[in-house]
């Protein structure tokens, strides 16, 4: 794709379109993939991040469409690096930071349940460099929070910051034979306690990662 909007393509490949050269094309894919069942066929695509000029928001409202509407596979990002030549003078390389921002996002789009409604935009619609955009959410959303780690469902857990979806499904097992009652034992099944001891109960418990000290709330 290169690029998300038919504005932005134009200043990245002017002789392109982007409906009947791109989008159409795609669609045709999904349509043979979907009507054909012994065709076993994925789909992915590539944005060059800000080669131009586009936001991160109409980059991920473009991934989240393909997503949804023609069952893309994976949809992968590659930050701008201008090569040498007269043609790139004066542009400036865009920062892996953002590429990475951008990856995150995908994976709460891929992994984890979340809409493109649900990722929080910073300044001039692009991604926070100062936090990755699962945890940005859950600072946005306190009244998500805390979710007991005994009760929760699996869409639950994985709103959680430092819970993944493997994580998730091993806490999930683990309490088919008994209460998680130790921040440790969610340290085993592979949480990042240090960040969801802030969004979590543990046993009815709220435990700060690294003590002993527990208070007990209402439950």
């Amino acid at each position: 794709l290169e690029c998300p909007t038919s504005e932005t393509l134009s200043k990245v490949a002017g002789e392109k379109n982007l409906l009947s050269q791109i989008l159409r094309p795609i669609g045709w894919v999904k349509h043979l993939v979907d009507s054909t069942e012994s065709l076993k066929c994925d789909q992915t695509t590539q944005f060059v991040v800000g080669a131009g000029g586009e936001t991160d928001r109409e980059i991920l409202a473009r991934t989240w469409r393909l997503y949804r509407d023609a069952d893309m596979s994976r949809v992968y990002f590659s930050a701008f690096q201008p090569p040498e030549g007269k043609l790139w003078e004066g542009m400036t390389g865009i920062p892996l930071i953002r590429e990475h921002r951008l990856y995150q996002a995908d994976f709460l789009f891929r992994k984890y349940g979340f809409s493109f409604d649900e990722i929080p935009f910073a300044a001039e619609d692009n991604l926070s460099f100062d936090g990755d955009p699962k945890h940005l959410w859950a600072k946005a959303n306190p009244d998500k929070f805390p979710v007991e780690i005994n009760k929760a469902g699996k869409f639950e857990l994985l709103r959680v910051p430092g819970i993944g979806s493997v994580s998730a499904g091993r806490i999930i097992k683990n309490r088919r034979t008994g209460r998680i009652r130790r921040l440790d034992d969610l340290k085993a099944m592979g949480v990042i306690t240090g960040r969801a001891s802030p969004y979590i109960l543990v046993d009815g418990r709220k435990i700060k990662d690294g003590s002993e000290n527990f208070q007990l709330l209402l439950w």
